[in-house]
């Protein structure tokens, strides 16, 4: 097969020179122009567009990174992403990495070989100090989930408040026993809805009762799991605020299976407000976070960093909302 050193060599021009006729350069003779487009013509010569994109460090792919493709929470935002990448001729590649950072680093490899123009996180590993020296030479954001120190344009949701809003309106509707199922691991967005259901409770003088404090995981069985030990309790919670959609299925699963009706003895509130909510029986109260726009905005961050890498950092904040249910309200 023949190369572009042969198609030079037969036009008797240098590789750079026969290079700027791929690229449609127009700093080439018009001899030197037709010798090239005759030798081309004689080799049969096929460009090489892969290679090409490489050495332009185009390859006008975005790879979005999810810790899981089970969770339909990201599908809404992924679509966001796709219509804005299409818009500007970029396709889009999705992958999870398991929460494994070493299966995170191995699909950092494409974007550091060029396979990739950008890298869209949705939760990440890596440490601070690797995704900022991955930052400075690479475009990447981080969507919905959030590392503090890392100098990489973000679009997130206030968890904090909005879990805040989510006790409150629990602690409107007449209850001061309420458990908490978290997720136990140390992304910055579960730290927050904790953080927010703290606040909730001290700032209407109720103690934070660390029995009600219980671990899934994002795990629906977990879930269950943790329901029972807090009905359990001597002294069990008459609600129960569930940082996941998911989670609070489970919660709601085991209590029908344990004989307690939801909202009648036992109020759930969930978070995110994916599809499950709404016809699931009771529907579900939860915090709705504008999916779609996340994936758009992430997008938009991503082709302002493609542009230029060293643009300013973005730290955008979205509004959610409180959508109030059967879960909590007869």
């Amino acid at each position: 097969m023949a190369t572009l050193k042969d198609v030079a060599k037969l036009a008797g021009v240098s590789v750079a020179t026969a290079s700027r006729v791929l690229n449609k350069n127009k700093n080439v003779s018009p001899e030197n122009y037709d010798a090239i487009m005759s030798a081309m013509k004689t080799l049969n010569y096929t460009p090489n567009y892969l290679g090409r994109s490489l050495r332009m460090s185009s390859s006008k792919k975005i790879l979005v990174l999810l810790p899981s493709l089970a969770n339909q929470f990201y599908s809404h935002i992924v679509l966001g992403i796709e219509d804005v990448a299409g818009a500007h001729s970029y396709s889009v590649m999705v992958a999870s990495t398991h929460g494994d950072a070493q299966m995170e680093e191995n699909y950092f490899k494409l974007l550091f070989t060029k396979l990739v123009d950008g890298i869209i996180l949705f939760s990440t590993m890596l440490s601070e100090v690797r995704l900022n020296e991955i930052a400075a030479s690479y475009p990447i954001v981080q969507c919905c989930e959030y590392k503090n120190g890392v100098n990489a344009s973000r679009v997130i949701i206030n968890n904090e408040q909005a879990a805040y809003e989510a006790v409150c309106h629990i602690l409107d509707c007449g209850h001061t026993r309420i458990g908490l199922i978290a997720s136990g691991n140390e992304h910055f967005t579960s730290i927050d809805r904790i953080n927010g259901y703290k606040r909730a409770l001290t700032e209407h003088n109720i103690p934070v009762n660390k029995d009600y404090i219980v671990h899934a995981y994002y795990n629906s069985h977990k879930a269950m799991e943790c329901c029972e030990t807090l009905m359990n309790l001597p002294t069990p919670p008459t609600a129960i605020f569930c940082i996941s959609d998911s989670m609070a299925v489970g919660a709601m699963r085991k209590l029908y299976e344990m004989g307690l009706r939801v909202c009648e003895d036992v109020a759930v509130v969930g978070f995110d407000n994916t599809s499950v909510t709404e016809f699931y029986s009771p529907s579900i109260t939860t915090i709705a976070q504008p999916r779609y726009e996340m994936g758009t905005t992430a997008m938009e961050m991503m082709l302002r960093k493609l542009e230029d890498v060293n643009s300013p950092t973005e730290f955008v904040t979205m509004p959610h909302q409180l959508i109030i249910r059967q879960s909590t309200v007869k």
